[in-house]
């Protein structure tokens, strides 16, 4: 993979996570919920109630590494900020 594919894949990485921490925010606030657990409710809301399990475990999984992920990346920052 090139320097220029990997920085990409990268930037986007940083957007989709910051577009997490954002929702992650508002969920919770507003509705004591996270964006993973809002994506586990629509995909199930969607598929009328029932989704096979090794989807609903993929975006599970997906969620709570992103969100381990947000969590360094605060610490990191509240740890520069000092």
């Amino acid at each position: 993979m090139s320097e220029e594919a990997l920085q990409a894949c990268v930037d986007r990485h940083l957007e989709r996570a910051a577009m997490v921490f954002l929702l992650d925010d508002e969920l919770g606030t507003h509705h004591g919920m996270s964006c993973a657990d809002f994506m586990l409710l629509t995909m199930l809301d969607a598929a009328g109630g029932a989704a096979p399990a090794k989807k609903l475990a993929h975006l599970v999984h997906a969620g709570l590494a992103l969100a381990a992920a947000t969590a360094a990346a605060r610490e990191d920052r509240a740890g520069g900020a000092r």
